[in-house]
């Protein structure tokens, strides 16, 4: 988040003097060097386990532990030892896991940046352009309501376990993989427009802003 923060600040600085392009070209090469490396590193103790310290886990294979280190996590490392801090499994909160996320993050920024000011040159934008612009200017509320709409399609899963799941041991379409993927990328695609096409901004944006400013004007 803090590192959000100052990308943030240091586009909009570079945008204030006139070096937009350089600058997201600067970063978003810094971003692609950070991720690549992490990406690297986190291979290469992997492959390189025993090395590291690594001892077999009791009753699992360790194919399947490789497997593991490479899916999702939930907020923690897979072990406390130092070898686990470098290895990039994903939300797992690892050094490099943070590293790499936040290259990418920064990769993406930077491309999008540079997009959206070659597409805005002189001209007004397109509406798709400013859909896309409406879109991520309500991160807040997009991410909340993809939390809440994850929640519940889990939800609904678990509930119904047996059945959904055990017939080929995987997550339905819509629960999880790339299709579910799509359709919540179309709703954010849905948020943006109605956003561009109403000139408002996100509910919860504008929740958040009203607070701060009731709270600075007391």
């Amino acid at each position: 988040m803090l590192v959000g923060v100052l990308i943030g600040r240091a586009f909009v600085a570079a945008s204030t003097r006139g070096s937009l392009t350089r600058i997201a070209i600067a970063l978003g090469s810094i971003g692609t060097v950070i991720a690549i490396a992490a990406q690297l590193i986190s291979a290469f103790v992997i492959a390189h386990l025993g090395s590291f310290g690594f001892e077999a886990v009791p009753g699992v294979e360790p194919e399947l532990f490789t497997t593991l280190l490479t899916t999702p996590s939930f907020g923690a490392p897979m072990s406390p030892l130092p070898w686990a801090q470098l290895v990039a499994t994903p939300h797992s909160g690892s050094p490099m896991d943070l590293l790499r996320t936040i290259g990418i993050g920064l990769a993406v920024v930077s491309v999008l940046v540079l997009i959206f000011d070659v597409a805005r040159g002189n001209r007004k934008p397109s509406r798709v352009t400013d859909i896309v612009r409406s879109a991520g200017a309500a991160s807040l509320t997009i991410y909340t309501l993809h939390v809440a709409a994850s929640g519940m399609l889990f939800s609904a899963v678990l509930a119904d376990a047996e059945s959904t799941i055990a017939a080929n041991g995987m997550m339905p379409w819509w629960a999880a993989g790339p299709w579910s993927f799509l359709i919540q990328f179309a709703g954010v695609l849905v948020i943006g427009a109605i956003l561009s096409f109403t000139r408002r901004r996100g509910p919860l944006e504008a929740l958040v802003s009203g607070v701060v400013k009731t709270a600075v004007r007391s």
